[in-house]
C-alpha cells in the first residue's frame, strides 16, 4: 500500500508541477498576447478545467498520508527529514489552496464572463473586457507563485528523501 500511494504521490506531483510550470511561462502569457481571442481558448479549455485540481488533490492527500503514516505527525517531527517534509507541505498545501481558491475562481469568473462578452452591446463590452483582462492578471500571477511554491516543494521534499 505504502508503495502504490508513494508512486501516486511523486508522479501527480511531477504532473503538476509541470503543468503549473507550464501554465506560468507559456499558456498564460499566450493568453494574454491573444488578449480579446483568449476568451475562445478558455472556452475550449473548459471541458478539461477538472484535470489539475485532481491531480493536485491526488498530489496533496497522498502526501498527507505518506506524512502520516511515516510518524512525521508525531515522535519523527523533530528529524531532519520531517522537518523537509513538513516545511514542504506547508508550501505545497499553500499552492493547492492558491491554485483552488485564486486561480481556478479567477479563471472559471473570466471564461463565463467572456461568454457575456460576445453577446454584449459595445457601451456594456469595454467594463467586460476589462474584468475578464484584470481577472486574467489575477490568475496569472497566482499562476507565478504557485510555480514557485511547487518548485520549493520538490526541492524540499528531494532533500527530506536523501536526508532518509
Amino acid at each position: 500500500m505504502y508503495l502504490v500511494i508513494r508512486l501516486v504521490h511523486v508522479l501527480f506531483g511531477a504532473l503538476w508541477v509541470g503543468m503549473a510550470l507550464s501554465s506560468a511561462v507559456y499558456l498564460m502569457p499566450i493568453l494574454d498576447i491573444l488578449g480579446f481571442d483568449a476568451g475562445r481558448v478558455m472556452g475550449k479549455m473548459r471541458n478539461r478545467a477538472w484535470i489539475i485540481p485532481v491531480i493536485a488533490t491526488l498530489t496533496v492527500l497522498s502526501g498527507v498520508w505518506l506524512f502520516w503514516s511515516r510518524g512525521y505527525m508525531g515522535p519523527a517531527a523533530g528529524s531532519h527529514p520531517g522537518m523537509l517534509f513538513g516545511s514542504g507541505a506547508i508550501t505545497g498545501i499553500a499552492a493547492y489552496i492558491i491554485g483552488a481558491g485564486v486561480i481556478s475562481r479567477s479563471l472559471a469568473r473570466a471564461t463565463a464572463l467572456g461568454a457575456e462578452l460576445e453577446r454584449a452591446q459595445p457601451p456594456d463590452r469595454a467594463a467586460l473586457a476589462a474584468t475578464i483582462a484584470a481577472l486574467r492578471r489575477r490568475a496569472t500571477t497566482a499562476g507565478k507563485l504557485v510555480a514557485v511554491l511547487l518548485i520549493l516543494t520538490t526541492i524540499l521534499m528531494v532533500l527530506g528523501v536523501t536526508l532518509l
